[in-house]
């Protein structure tokens, strides 16, 4: 039986309690036969100072997944586990799973646009759009709890403009695109020698800097640029999803 208490604390705010119990369970979980006081002290320092968004019951539930071969590590492979607490293991398994999660939103979300550019806007019901609404606010609250950023948060960039809580200066708009539309073209040269060869990169990078010196904005670094501005915003409230999403609830 479970000791684990359901905590919503990530595991480094945790009551020391939760993390004891944490600890008991996945021993269990590991069939541990020698529950060695230092290995689980060692451990329970690991999780606790390691930089892991992560709750209690999601380390246990990573665990689990990775037990059953729902998650894999970076290289798409099983992870192997022993019966002991091991922090290099610990680090492979949550990343796992921190990927599996992030992949599970990012995939609902596109089914979800995808649902949406399929269907006519008459044959969306209202509570559909409540429901697409709310989703992608959800990974956006998830995304900057986690990092600080979401690279959706342009979806509410207008929304918070509108409602008076963002007003970049023209100046400020033209620094921080100038700035953004650097990163791209440095971004978009790396990928395009990493792909090609050096003759053959030479035409690509020529298209690329033609749209990069047009006159014309590029959308998805204007869109980079929305996402930075509105992250910086909402990022204050991110105490809980209620509370970030009140700072929109007028356009939901």
């Amino acid at each position: 039986m479970l000791k684990m208490e359901i905590s919503q604390e990530i595991i480094a705010k945790s009551e020391p309690e939760v993390k004891l119990n944490l600890a008991d369970d996945v021993m269990r979980l590991l069939n541990v036969r020698e529950r060695n006081s230092e290995m689980a002290k060692d451990w329970l320092i690991f999780i606790s100072t390691s930089n892991f968004k992560v709750t209690a019951g999601e380390i246990y539930l990573a665990f689990k997944m990775a037990l059953s071969r729902e998650i894999f590590d970076s290289n798409g492979k099983e992870i192997d586990l022993f019966p002991e607490l091991s922090n290099n293991t610990t680090g492979k398994v949550i990343s796992a799973y921190l990927k599996h999660k992030n992949e599970s939103l990012q995939y609902q979300l596109s089914k979800d646009k995808l649902k949406a550019l399929k269907t006519t806007v008459n044959e969306i019901s209202e509570n559909e759009k409540l429901e697409l609404r709310e989703n992608l606010l959800k990974m956006i609250y998830d995304e900057i709890k986690e990092t600080g950023f979401s690279n959706d948060a342009w979806h509410l960039y207008f929304d918070l403009e509108s409602l008076g809580k963002i007003n970049p200066s023209p100046a400020e708009k033209s620094q921080l695109y100038k700035e953004q539309l650097r990163k791209y073209e440095l971004d978009e040269k790396r990928r395009i020698k990493t792909k090609f060869s050096l003759k053959n990169a030479t035409p690509h990078i020529n298209q690329l800097m033609e749209k990069v010196n047009g006159k014309q904005l590029l959308e998805s670094v204007s869109n980079k640029c929305r996402s930075i501005v509105a992250s910086n915003y909402l990022k204050q409230f991110t105490k809980d999803y209620e509370t970030f999403k009140s700072q929109v609830a007028s356009k939901l």
